[in-house]
C-alpha cells in the first residue's frame, strides 16, 4: 500500500517498508493462497475485478517493480534475507529498479529475521527514524 501511495503521488516526505511485496506477479508463485484464498481471505481472483481476463495486468498495476518511474520520494527498504513471506528478492528487485531510475533510496538486509524483523526491532525502528528525521521538511513549509 505504501507503494501505491506514491504511485498516487500522496502528500509525504519519504517513506520506509519493511518486507513490502514489490511484485505480485511473483507473489502468484512465491504466494498462491493470495490468488486462490484461504479460510481468512478470499483471494484476489475473487476481489478484483474481472481478475482472469486481467490478472497481469491488475498485478502489474500493483507492483512498484513495473513503474519505479512514478515513485518520486525517498524510500527506504528494510528486509529479512530469511523472510518466508515475502522473498528478499522483492526488496532486490525493487532496489535495482530504482538505482536504474536514479531514485532516492536506501537498502537494508537483515541476515537472519522474520517477515516484520522482530529480532532487530530496535535496530529497524531507529533507522526509521532516523530516516524520517533526515527527510523532514523545514519548519513553515
Amino acid at each position: 500500500m505504501t507503494y501505491l501511495a506514491l504511485k498516487r503521488q500522496v502528500a509525504v516526505n519519504a517513506v520506509a517498508v519493511i518486507a513490502g511485496a514489490t511484485d505480485l506477479t511473483r507473489m502468484v508463485v512465491d504466494r498462491p493462497e493470495f490468488v486462490l484464498g484461504d479460510e481468512s481471505f478470499d483471494g484476489w481472483a475473487k476481489n478484483w475485478p474481472n481478475f482472469a481476463a486481467r490478472s497481469r495486468e491488475l498485478l502489474e498495476a500493483r507492483s512498484a517493480v513495473f513503474w519505479p518511474e512514478q515513485i518520486q520520494k525517498p524510500v527506504l527498504i528494510l528486509h529479512s534475507r530469511r523472510d518466508t513471506k515475502c522473498p528478499v528478492d522483492h526488496a532486490l528487485a525493487l532496489a535495482q529498479a530504482l538505482q536504474a531510475h536514479g531514485k532516492e533510496y536506501e537498502l537494508v538486509v537483515y541476515g537472519n529475521d522474520g517477515h516484520s524483523l522482530p529480532s532487530n526491532r530496535e535496530d529497524r525502528n531507529r533507522r526509521i527514524v532516523e530516516w524520517f528525521r533526515a527527510h523532514m521538511a523545514p519548519i513553515g513549509r
